[in-house]
């Protein structure tokens, strides 16, 4: 399973991406990006505060949610959340799209 976790600001690359439907794993600052390059149309997403205006000029809806939740949202191939706090439950969402299973052993 391919998959991509977006965490810059290379416009380019998230407009080549996006129609391929790979999972995505939206890291807290890259919203902007998506919103300008009309990833978020149509779609839901969690975000910080502060791009909520940016996601919904992107046409996207904001999914609201307390940033020290453990709260993340699931918008078919789009897995994104408010804040770092929850990167945990961000992760194990993420894996889920791929299909893994992760195991530990000793």
């Amino acid at each position: 399973m391919k998959a991509i976790i977006l965490s810059g600001d290379y416009i380019e690359d998230y407009e080549l991406f996006a129609p391929i439907k790979l999972p995505e794993m939206l890291d807290i600052d890259v919203h902007v990006i998506l919103a300008a390059a009309g990833v978020l149309k149509g779609r839901s997403c969690s975000a910080v505060h502060i791009s909520k205006l940016e996601v919904l000029a992107g046409g996207g809806t904001y999914v609201d949610f307390d940033m020290l939740s453990k709260n993340v949202y699931v918008d078919g191939n789009l897995v994104s959340a408010p804040a770092y706090p929850v990167i945990g439950v961000w992760m194990r969402e993420f894996i889920k799209l791929l299909g893994v299973k992760v195991q530990f052993s000793s």
